[in-house]
This record gives structure tokens, sequence and C-alpha cells, in this order.
């Protein structure tokens, strides 16, 4: 826990800028190993621009999250407090979007603003990412939902489900097709465009490009027609990405993630890390399941 022995007063020092930035609990202050965590945590964040209060700055605290508060730590430690420095928890909040569907979705206020502008860039050349979206921000419960994790950054507002109604017979303007990468499935969303008059999207000719059917398991071929590739307008934005069919999707389309996109700048280490960016504490977690610290710990997503 300490890199080299240091005076009484010293380590009660320690312990109560540790209490007072939020990574020890007071009642853990003789626990060695919720100390070596809440150290750990304390470097592992000191690296990254989040700050509370704001406003963010760039970090500068350059160490390995080893659990060791040597002189470098210390001296970090005390920065923060003189800086009035927390540990970030309630960083940004939930917005909800309503220009986006029909239903009420919400996501984390950055990923909020950068989702937004990606829904008018696609209305502006004729795409639509409206409908009827599926998840957005997911209630702070473990699901029960086949093939969804419970690391899934829909718990940190960081992901959405757009609408899967735009493969339906009755207004079928969104193709699925098969974009195999490596090992893994992923999927490319190709929408018809509104105008089919030249004017906006790229042609599609008769025989072309396969979209994949889901209901019947086989490959047909798109309609010749004027599309957008919305795959490639999100990603290009590098802000959202798409993320790849889960093992076993030929038998289970819930495991087919292609309307899955997330919001991956700055990803954070641990669940813990992310949901505490948006309010939910450790204690929270794990009075809701969550309850180990592998757990709290794990990679999100």
């Amino acid at each position: 826990m300490v890199a080299s022995p240091v005076s009484p007063v010293a380590l009660g020092e320690l312990l109560l800028d540790l209490v007072t930035m939020g990574y020890l609990a007071a009642t853990d202050t003789n626990n060695h190993a919720k100390i070596a965590r809440a150290i750990t945590r304390f470097q592992r964040h000191a690296a990254r621009p989040y700050r509370m209060p704001q406003p963010d700055v760039a970090p500068t605290f350059q160490h390995p999250a080893d659990g060791i508060c040597d002189q470098t730590t210390a001296d970090e430690i005390r920065l923060w407090i003189q800086k009035n420095w927390r540990l970030p928890l309630g960083r940004f909040h939930l917005t909800s979007i309503r220009n986006v569907a029909t239903n009420q979705i919400r996501l984390r206020d950055d990923a909020a603003v950068a989702w937004s502008l990606i829904v008018n860039r696609a209305q502006g050349k004729g795409a639509t990412l409206g409908g009827t979206y599926g998840d957005s921000a997911r209630a702070i419960r473990p699901t029960t939902k086949v093939g969804a994790s419970h690391y899934s950054f829909h718990y940190s507002g960081r992901a959405v489900d757009i609408a899967q109604e735009f493969t339906l017979s009755a207004n079928h303007r969104y193709y699925i097709a098969q974009d195999p990468q490596g090992p893994h499935m992923f999927w490319r969303i190709w929408c018809k465009t509104d105008q089919q008059d030249g004017s906006q999207g790229l042609k599609i000719s008769k025989h072309t490009k396969h979209w994949y059917d889901f209901g019947s398991a086989t490959q047909s071929w798109i309609p010749e027609g004027y599309y957008v590739d919305l795959t490639d307008l999100i990603e290009s934005t590098n802000q959202f990405e798409r993320i790849h069919a889960q093992s076993g999707w030929q038998g289970a389309y819930n495991k087919s993630e292609w309307w899955h996109f997330q919001y991956f700048l700055d990803t954070q280490d641990t669940f813990l890390d992310e949901m505490e960016l948006i309010g939910v504490d450790e204690a929270h977690l794990r009075s809701c399941g969550w309850n180990t610290d592998a757990m709290l710990d794990h990679a999100p997503g």
C-alpha cells in the first residue's frame, strides 16, 4: 500500500484525503485491501481528464495503477485536495433525445450531442435514423435478456439500438448486409433514400449487393435503387462504432446485434468507472447485483 515507512500523522492524512475525495469509506481506513484498491482506483482516475468539479483538465499523472502510494502518488493526492478535485461521480447526466424516435431515448450528455448530429446528417442525405428505438440507457439491474451483457454500454448511456422496423415489409428501408471481418460477423446497413431520382445516395444496381433476411436465414439481392450506407455514415464521425455479432447469432436473432452502436470516446477501464461518471456509485451497484470487486472491475461492454 505504501512504498516506504511514513509517520502515523502522514498516513492518517493520506487516508483522510482518500475519504475526502470519495475513494475510501471512512469505515474502511483500517482495511489494507480496501485502501490498496482505493489507491489503485485513484491512480487510474488521475491519468484521465475527468475531474469534479469541472472544468476537465488534461491528464498529467503518469504512474502505474499498482495500489502503492509512493511519493509521486502522494503528491498527486495532495494536488487533488488543493484543487478540490473529487471522484467524478455524476460528471455526466443522461439526456433525453426527442428528435430521433417516436419513443424517448436517453444517452449520456456527450453521446447524446454526438448522436443527434449523426441523425441530422443522415436526414440531410435522405436517410433515416428515426422510428422506434430499442435500448438506450438501460435500468440499473442485471439483464436477463438473451445475448445481453451485464456490463453493456447501455447501462452507462453510451449505446443505442436503432429502430428495427425499417427492415419490415411495410416500410422496408433498411437492408442488412453481412460484412465479415476475420472471425467476426459485422453488419452493414443500407438505407433506401427518401428521393429515388438520383439526387440522394448512391445507386445500387440490380443483382450487385446482397442483404441478409433473418427470417428465412437466406441472402437476397438488394432491390435496385438509391441508398445511403448508414454504417459508414455513423462510423465516419469517429465517435460511434458498431459491434460484431455474438457467437450463435445464426440461431438467436438477439445475438446478431446489427442495430447496436456505441459511443467509444474515452472508454473507461472498468464497469464501475463508467457507471460513476453518470452518478451510479459503488454501493448502488453492489445493491443491484454487481456485488464483487471482480464484477465492478470488469471491463465495460
